[in-house]
């Protein structure tokens, strides 16, 4: 595309004095186009995309209306719905565990849309879900998992932190796992059934692109607020061989 870019690592976790100062650094350097990765740095793409209208700014999994704004988010719950489907089709699984995150609606729609894919395969089948109350935190992350699999038995879990502390956790124990935002499987290995993956690619390419051009910007600003497999957006990832033909099936129609 002829452009060059910059990034820096882990925002959300610094200071709002270092935040702001990242910010200042991109619009200091003429950053054209800027992108924040995270809802949670919706507040900060606002107050800036305020302070500067000749800027540009896209913002994953934000909603905000203004017209040097853009936004994009993935339908994560339609691979959700899918592993649902693929983990109640295992042999021998009758319990599946779920460490959320943050108790929002990212992580609600992914519980409720694996939960409907489990009962639509068997209505008997039991999801138990703890929340630990964070976007990334390994250690409470992998308490919660062991107390599913010791307390309540589950045979698979499944998480939507950023973490893939619950993959390592469920190889460790013998059990088996559903990886969120992570390849688990080519990452972790064959106990890691499949992932339900968010894929930037198109995306951020045709986002670039109709930033050069307002009035394609004015077009396509939004056009990837919120989709799913249709435009490639989401993906299950590399699929465990320990996933029988059947369920492989299921995942391909």
């Amino acid at each position: 595309l002829g452009t060059t870019s910059k990034y820096v690592e882990n925002v959300f976790f610094a200071s709002t004095e270092r935040q702001h100062e990242i910010m200042d650094g991109f619009i200091a350097d003429g950053c054209q186009l800027i992108v924040t990765g995270s809802e949670t740095l919706t507040g900060l793409a606002d107050e800036y995309s305020a302070r500067y209208p000749g800027t540009k700014f896209m913002c994953i999994s934000g909603e905000l209306d203004r017209p040097n704004v853009g936004t994009a988010y993935a339908r994560t719950q339609q691979a959700a719905y899918i592993a649902g489907k693929i983990a109640a089709m295992q042999p021998g699984v009758s319990r599946i565990g779920y460490v959320g995150s943050v108790y929002a609606s990212d992580s609600v729609r992914n519980i409720n849309a694996f939960a409907l894919g489990m009962r639509e395969i068997d209505p008997s089948l039991q999801l138990y879900v703890i929340h630990v109350g964070s976007w990334f935190d390994p250690r409470s992350e992998r308490i919660a998992g062991l107390r599913l699999i010791h307390q309540y038995g589950v045979d698979i879990l499944n998480y939507d932190s950023d973490s893939t502390t619950i993959v390592s956790l469920a190889r460790d124990e013998g059990k088996y796992s559903v990886a969120m935002k992570s390849d688990g499987t080519a990452l972790l290995g064959e106990t890691n059934l499949l992932s339900q993956l968010f894929v930037w690619n198109d995306i951020f390419v045709q986002f670039v692109n109709a930033s050069m051009d307002d009035a394609h910007w004015a077009l396509y600003k939004d056009r990837d607020r919120f989709v799913g497999f249709e435009r490639g957006a989401v993906s299950l990832g590399t699929m465990s061989s320990a996933v029988p033909a059947a369920p492989r099936l299921v995942a391909r129609n």
